[in-house]
């Protein structure tokens, strides 16, 4: 009983952490469910990837502060799609860490946030999410973190 006090204290600092972190809409993919999230079906793959590495939280922080440039990115090949992706802060977001000619680059596989997941379902913090088809709410694109640059920016065909 004497340590309810402390207990009820520690939760009440925590909740706030816990309940920041229940709206990211984006995680960092590793090994097999990486490579998984460079095949997509209704979009170009990502070309002459030789290797994936680890992105440091620094390297997905500056990517994430960088993400509203992207917006203005205008896709090269979006399967006869001309609409915008929008706000890509609203999509839910795999990051990938993928080696090309020797660089250093983080894949960003994306789809809308209400598309497939429901309630508390996190299965996408884990598991490639392969989308077939859905327009440019469905879209891939490289993020250099050395240039804090964006490219190559795909939008999936629609159905």
């Amino acid at each position: 009983m004497k340590h309810l006090p402390i207990v009820l204290l520690a939760l009440l600092f925590a909740a706030p952490a816990i309940a920041a972190t229940a709206d990211v809409h984006y995680t960092v993919l590793h090994g097999a469910e990486a490579q998984k999230a460079l095949h997509q079906c209704s979009r170009p793959n990502v070309a002459g990837v030789t290797g994936l590495w680890e992105p440091r939280k620094e390297a997905v922080q500056q990517l994430e502060g960088d993400l509203p440039h992207l917006a203005q990115l205008a896709s090269e090949k979006k399967h006869g799609i001309s609409e915008s992706i929008g706000d890509p802060k609203i999509s839910r977001r795999q990051y990938i860490g993928v080696v090309i000619g020797g660089q250093h680059y983080i894949y960003i596989n994306a789809w809308a946030a209400d598309a497939f997941t429901q309630g508390e379902d996190a299965e996408w913090q884990l598991k490639a999410a392969v989308v077939c088809d859905g327009g440019p709410s469905n879209w891939g694109a490289l993020y250099d973190p050395l240039s804090g640059q964006f490219s190559d920016l795909q939008g999936n065909g629609a159905a």
